[in-house]
């Protein structure tokens, strides 16, 4: 046999044997995302089911419940998955800007052109662009404790109607400077 008859069948070999196959590392990756994703939605379908869902807020009422008020949430890992206390202030202006400042990325409270949020009905939709260009949109609630309780408006979504958060305190004004955390 020469070589360029049996060209195809190294090449073959080649592509296998780097994991570009149906079987290597990129399909290995998407089960892996799968996995996870599933992981997190039950996780959330859990804490929905054990919260006591509060007041629905929605119109004119989420409107001034949210306007010119930064929400805080404290979180136990880090979005990129690193263990540690993740804080983070989401800052509602009354022009319709959205801040985010945190620990982990942006720890200066400096706006974002584009950066926006809205309430259309009984939803709450808000624009960061450090997550995602397009706008992702919630239903909100607020607890007996006066906690915002966010709920994932998202129909035909795995997320669906799931709790996404509840804030730890609400400061009027925006959000003050964080110090980034250590990478230790």
């Amino acid at each position: 046999m020469r070589i360029r008859d049996s060209l195809p069948i190294l090449l073959a070999l080649a592509l296998l044997s780097s994991g570009c196959g149906p079987y290597g590392d990129g399909a290995a990756f998407a089960r892996a995302s799968r996995k996870q994703a599933e992981q997190r939605a039950a996780e959330m379908r859990d804490a929905t089911v054990q919260t006591l869902r509060g007041q629905a807020l929605q119109g004119d009422v989420l409107q001034r419940f949210l306007s010119g008020r930064s929400f805080r949430y404290d979180y136990g890992s880090f979005p990129n998955g690193r263990r540690g206390a993740h804080v983070s202030y989401h800052y509602f202006a009354a022009d319709g800007s959205y801040l985010v400042v945190d620990n982990h990325v942006h720890g200066e409270p400096e706006l974002v052109p584009g950066d926006h949020w809205r309430v259309d009905g009984e939803r709450l939709c808000v624009r960061h662009q450090w997550l995602s260009q397009a706008p992702r949109c919630f239903t909100a609630a607020v607890d007996g404790q006066g906690r915002l309780q966010l709920y994932i408006d998202e129909p035909g979504s795995r997320y669906h109607g799931l709790l996404t958060s509840i804030s730890k305190a609400i400061r009027v004004g925006p959000p003050p400077a964080l110090p980034l955390a250590t990478t230790d």
